[in-house]
């Protein structure tokens, strides 16, 4: 009984297994960029059901954000940033958002990050991303990117060239297969001969199948923040 109790348990938690955000810790090797997640939440504060419109606020100590969505498709949300309004192709929810402070070199941005109003099914593993470079209070540039089991982690220099990248993780060909490829977020193009196949073992928990990256992966690095 023994024996066939640590078969399962070996089957079901392989020692090579581990948690998206590990590996994703490990592979920007340059430590550019630094992120800080600001506490808070969004929390509604006017809803318009006639006209469906529906308000939510986020409060920090450092930050205000005025998140107003809108019920209709075909007219876009907005953001309201020190007085900054940003119009969004996503429809979030407002519960999901996370609002993080970015630092590159000498460049600063503001990153939202959360998932879809309607999102259901396997559309739950999708983060959607608003990057706003900033100066000073003013926004001058906005990024719309999008991953599977995204997190701040996804953002970096992970070629270590200077320029702000982001991983974005996409179905694979095949069952829980999934692919991890590296986008510049400038200019929206990616790296064709950088990518990583991962399988998803359930609980949260991948495995490698297939590496092409920038160097080796470190998998010491990976079990030390797992």
């Amino acid at each position: 009984m023994k024996i066939l109790l640590l078969a399962l348990v070996i089957s079901i938690c392989p020692a090579d297994t581990f948690k998206i955000t590990s590996l994703l810790s490990c592979l920007d090797t340059s430590h550019k960029v630094t992120n800080l997640t600001l506490k808070g939440k969004f929390d509604y504060t006017q809803s318009n059901t006639e006209q469906d419109v529906y308000t939510s606020i986020f409060n920090s100590d450092s930050l205000v954000i005025l998140y107003t969505l809108h019920g209709d498709p075909n007219v876009r949300d907005t953001f309201l940033i020190n007085d900054n309004i940003i119009a969004i192709d996503n429809k979030y929810d407002p519960l999901s958002l996370e609002i993080a402070k970015i630092s590159f070199e000498r460049e600063h941005y503001i990153c939202l990050l959360g998932k879809s109003v309607s999102a259901s099914g396997t559309g739950v593993q999708i983060s959607f991303y608003t990057l706003l470079k900033m100066e000073g209070n003013k926004v001058v540039q906005t990024y719309f990117f999008q991953s599977r089991f995204g997190s701040f982690l996804n953002i970096g220099d992970f070629n270590n060239d200077n320029e702000l990248e982001y991983i974005k993780v996409v179905n694979g060909d095949g069952q829980n297969k999934y692919n991890v490829r590296l986008y510049n977020v400038e200019t929206d193009s990616s790296s064709g001969n950088c990518s990583i196949v991962l399988l998803y073992n359930g609980n949260d928990l991948f495995s490698l199948i297939k590496e092409n990256w920038l160097k080796k992966i470190d998998f010491n690095c990976i079990k030390s923040n797992q």
